[in-house]
């Protein structure tokens, strides 16, 4: 009897939940208390969900098989050692471009706050922490590689969603600290990647030229391939795009971090997968993330860039990945 009841309020709960936020999105006058109450609700909704999806990958994960994962990585080291990839050193003491890494990672935070008229608390030691780094810049440097080399066990993150009415986004709140410590080496990663040639011509966008460039490229390519608007006997021109389903919520972060160890040091690799495997809560909820990566991490857009990477090759295959690369002595223009 008494779980008949909390079943059916729970379902009570969640379906007044699905019809106000389809209000909401209908653009219907709806009070702000029960905007900021639906968000709530939906908040819970979503991580009820990701606790099972993660229960579920303890239970019966890890979903690639041995076979599977072995297979990507001897790709991965192939195409690598095709290219003549030398790893990313983890960064030395003394550094040349340390201080110059610093202050673009420290930039980098504070220009969200340049728009900010009211700070909250955590926001406020976010600012200060910023500031400090701008002072002792050395201070910093030796701390923020301690922690990359050191830190392994990490505060727990909060998860928000910001309410755009037609759909959520998710907003993951980090430790300032470490948030100073995780932009430094999104910096450091991308100027040695990029020295280093790792991401080949077709990863997009690259700092080879800004998108509008990007754009006209593209369409002066197709414009001038030969007989390509040729439609006297009924063809026509097809462009053809694929889509990774999920892509950030599938990674495996032990996989990951094999993957990670081709081209990192080895204490790098561990610092940004552990990185990963945290505890996420919000309000009176918890649990932690053992699959898939955390979206508000500083050097996400590395991690992503790089699994993308692996999935090309896995796509294209290392042949025609390597004839679309060029050389690597001298790699290819892209179009």
């Amino acid at each position: 009897m008494i779980l008949r009841y909390v079943k059916q309020k729970a379902d009570w709960w969640t379906n007044v939940a699905h019809y106000n936020r389809e209000r909401i999105r209908r653009g219907a006058t709806v009070d702000k208390t029960v905007c900021r109450k639906n968000l709530g609700r939906l908040t819970r909704l979503w991580l009820k969900a990701e606790q099972e999806r993660q229960h579920n990958y303890l239970k019966d994960g890890p979903y690639v098989t041995p076979e599977e994962a072995v297979a990507i990585y001897t790709t991965t080291v192939h195409w690598l050692e095709s290219r003549k990839f030398s790893p990313i050193p983890f960064p030395p003491l003394s550094y040349k471009h340390d201080t110059k890494l610093l202050i673009l990672a420290l930039e980098r935070l504070k220009e969200q706050y340049t728009v900010a008229v009211r700070l909250n608390q955590q926001q406020r030691e976010e600012l200060g922490l910023v500031e400090q780094a701008y002072d002792n810049p050395h201070e910093a440097l030796s701390r923020i590689k301690r922690h990359l080399l050191t830190q392994r066990a990490f505060k727990e993150v909060s998860i928000e969603f910001m309410d755009l009415y037609t759909h959520l986004i998710p907003v993951v709140v980090i430790e300032p600290l470490e948030k100073i410590s995780d932009s430094y080496l999104d910096q450091y990663l991308w100027y040695e990647a990029d020295k280093r040639h790792l991401f080949p011509n077709w990863v997009k966008p690259a700092d080879l030229e800004p998108p509008p460039l990007l754009v006209y490229k593209w369409c002066q390519g197709i414009n001038n391939l030969a007989g390509v608007w040729e439609t006297g006997e009924g063809e026509c021109v097809v462009m053809m795009q694929a889509q990774f389903e999920k892509m950030f919520e599938k990674v495996d972060l032990t996989l990951l971090n094999r993957l990670l160890r081709l081209i990192l040091d080895h204490n790098i690799a561990d610092y940004m997968t552990a990185k990963n495997n945290v505890v996420i809560s919000y309000k009176d909820m918890s649990h932690t993330n053992s699959y898939g990566l955390i979206r508000g991490l500083q050097f996400a857009s590395f991690i992503v860039q790089y699994y993308g990477l692996v999935l090309d090759l896995l796509m294209l295959g290392l042949t025609r990945a390597s004839e679309l690369a060029g050389p690597p002595q001298r790699p290819n223009e892209f179009l």
